[in-house]
Parts: C-alpha cells; sequence; structure tokens
C-alpha cells in the first residue's frame, strides 16, 4: 500500500476483546462466503492481538471471525475510540507520521 493510499484511510469500526486484542477496521475491500458467514465483510486494517503491539500489523480483518468469538468480543462505540489502547498509533499511521 503506498504512502498515498494510506492517507485515504479512515478508522470504520474499532473491535475490542476480554485478552487486550484490538481490531481498527480502516477500509471495507470485499464481501466473501466462508466457514464463519455467508456473508463475512473483509476489511483492510490494524490488528493488535493479546496486547502484544510489538506484533501488530496492517492487514486483512475477517469481521465474521471476529464476531465468532461471541461475548467475548465487542464493537466500541465511536465516542469511546480515542480511549481505546493504540488509538493514536493507528491515526499516526493514517496520517503518515
Amino acid at each position: 500500500m503506498t504512502e498515498q493510499e494510506i492517507k485515504k484511510l479512515e478508522i470504520l469500526k474499532v473491535y475490542e476483546s476480554f485478552n487486550g486484542s484490538y481490531w481498527y477496521f480502516l477500509e471495507y475491500l470485499y464481501e466473501q462466503c466462508d466457514e464463519f458467514s455467508e456473508h463475512d465483510k473483509i476489511y483492510f486494517g490494524y490488528a493488535v492481538l493479546s496486547g502484544m503491539e510489538q506484533f501488530a500489523e496492517l492487514g486483512n480483518i475477517a469481521e465474521a471471525e471476529i464476531l465468532s468469538l461471541g461475548p467475548k468480543v465487542w464493537e466500541v462505540p465511536k465516542q469511546n475510540w480515542t480511549l481505546c489502547k493504540h488509538y493514536d498509533k493507528v491515526v499516526s499511521i493514517i496520517e503518515g507520521n
């Protein structure tokens, strides 16, 4: 992804889990049928799994896979995004800093 393409991104959704994982959805890519859902939406985003920021990465995220975790994961309301861990890091990536 080029620097220009990254600067066009914006945070669309944020998911959080009890184990410290965060998923920031930055761009809707496509819909697919898989083992998790007949209508799984795939996003490009930033993921920090189990709170291990040193292994955080940008890549494709399947929303249905996250939702399959049930009550262990939830969508963060937009008004609370700034309170999420790693929010500032994601904003700096989007802004190219």
